[in-house]
């Protein structure tokens, strides 16, 4: 076992954790956003099952590649809840924000000098038909939903061990095919929508 698992609460190691947290928010920003402006790049070319599949399979390599460095929270919600369990020091949290913030934002700033400002670059917005409260509270839901998930498979009595990247993995897919129209997003303040809706 590496010394900064082993030692988790040993702050030698905070920037080798932080720095994971960097390329992991990166790769699932540009996979999930990268679909939605690679599909309008292409006209329509990506289909919507690889769109809704993408930012799953995203997450389970990035848990299976990163999670042993620092967790591979890539979301600011997960290490907030790991926080109120108190099975994360809160003197971390800000930390891992900033790293999350920073490769969301680097990844959204690549696919715009790449690709173009094309579908907004995935920013969230109510659907059609639906009002703003009705959307934020539809998020809220969704990443109470992503945290139950992970907390429940990769939490102390409930760590199911290396299988625990299938679980988020899943659950990162699963209600992009539902959540499109009311949220236009998965459950993920750190980045932008991850959801296959073509808007310019």
């Amino acid at each position: 076992m590496t010394p900064w698992i082993r030692d988790f609460h040993n702050d030698e190691y905070e920037l080798r954790r932080l720095f994971a947290e960097v390329p992991g928010t990166f790769i699932l920003v540009l996979v999930t956003v990268g679909a939605i402006v690679v599909n309008l790049k292409s006209h329509g070319k990506i289909p919507p099952s690889a769109q809704v599949v993408a930012p799953g399979l995203a997450m389970m390599a990035i848990i299976y590649s990163i999670g042993s460095v620092g967790g591979a929270h890539v979301n600011p919600a997960v290490p907030f809840s790991y926080a109120l369990r108190r099975k994360f020091p809160w003197r971390r949290v800000p930390g891992y924000w900033l790293a999350q913030f920073v490769g969301a934002a680097a990844a959204v700033e690549f696919l715009r000098l790449t690709l173009g400002n094309l579908g907004r670059l995935g920013a969230s917005t109510p659907g059609t038909g639906i009002c703003e409260l009705a959307a934020f509270l539809f998020e809220m839901v969704l990443i109470l939903g992503l945290v139950t998930v992970i907390l429940g498979t990769a939490s102390g009595q409930n760590n199911v061990g290396p299988d625990a990247a299938i679980a988020p993995g899943g659950y990162v897919a699963a209600p992009t095919s539902t959540a499109d129209h009311a949220a236009q997003g998965t459950g993920f303040p750190a980045r932008p929508d991850t959801t296959p809706h073509d808007r310019a």
